[in-house]
């Protein structure tokens, strides 16, 4: 049976050592055992439940309404919510949007991403409209069902939608991000959505756009001061990812004149061989990773 620590809980599921703590004390959530130093340890079912619980608040319910409930009960709370949001993203127009696409119904396209823009937040309009679209998309263009010209209006309508998302550059951050992708990226999409994501966090962002000669975008980090650097890095036919990643990251490197960390985004993890000035590189292999990454990070 595995074993946790509350820091282990916590890392596992997202929800503050502080805030496990509280739950336990006020609605007695969770009844760990004690190590030989006293300190909490929590088996495999609690990691479930607070999984379970995590996400029912995330969607809204009260902790105090839903603590006394077991595993049984709350996946199937979570099932039904899950079911009632596939229901409600139904009713919202998803597939109105396709059969839009479908008559080049521009105006009808925008006007339903507009309404969903303002009825959703920042995040969840980015994870939960904005990326199930992108992703369903390019599945029916693979089935010859949309055309790449479909894929690239639906894109450009995206991009327009996101550019009018005003969120404040924070200043008072101390870590600065710049967001760019590889020369011969050209998915400037993702790191669009990234760097809109990056300032929900309240993060300090520098975004340069796509397609970045290496020791150009050295400079710029030199230049502004830059402490990480998020690289969208997409496999496509004018980018191979595994084989050129590397030497471009030696190239920056390099040409760097203080230590930053880089985040790839997109790529799959691999062996990143020790550099000079970039201290530290995270995949992000997913949105869902970047915001856990970002939320748990900042």
């Amino acid at each position: 049976m595995n074993n946790y620590s509350i820091k282990g809980l916590s890392t596992a599921t997202g929800i503050p050592t502080q805030t496990i703590r509280t739950w336990e004390r006020r609605y007695q959530v969770f009844k760990p055992a004690r190590d030989e130093n006293d300190q909490r340890v929590y088996g495999h079912e609690d990691l479930i439940k607070a999984k379970y619980l995590a996400e029912l608040v995330k969607n809204g319910l009260s902790i105090s309404k839903i603590a006394h409930l077991d595993l049984e009960a709350l996946k199937n709370q979570n099932e039904t919510i899950k079911y009632e949001k596939d229901l409600k993203w139904s009713k919202l127009g998803l597939e109105k949007i396709y059969k839009s696409i479908i008559h080049y119904n521009i105006d009808e396209i925008i006007l339903e991403l507009e309404h969903l823009r303002f009825s959703f937040g920042v995040k969840d309009y980015i994870l939960e409209v904005i990326l199930p679209i992108m992703a369903e998309i390019g599945k029916r263009v693979e089935l010859k069902k949309l055309s790449v010209t479909q894929e690239h209006l639906i894109s450009t309508i995206i991009r327009d939608q996101i550019s009018q998302i005003h969120l404040p550059n924070n200043i008072n951050k101390k870590i600065k991000l710049a967001v760019a992708t590889p020369e011969g990226n050209l998915h400037e999409l993702p790191i669009i959505m990234a760097n809109v994501l990056c300032k929900y966090y309240r993060i300090k962002t520098y975004y340069l756009g796509a397609s970045h000669p290496a020791d150009c975008l050295a400079d710029a980090i030199n230049n502004l001061n830059i402490d990480a650097i998020l690289l969208g890095s997409t496999q496509s036919p004018l980018w191979d990812y595994r084989n050129k990643i590397i030497p471009y990251l030696a190239e920056i490197d390099k040409n760097l004149k203080t230590e930053v960390e880089v985040l790839i985004g997109g790529g799959t993890p691999f062996t990143i061989p020790e550099f000079k000035n970039i201290k530290k590189v995270n995949f992000l292999t997913s949105f869902e990773q970047l915001n856990k990454y970002l939320a748990e990070t900042f």
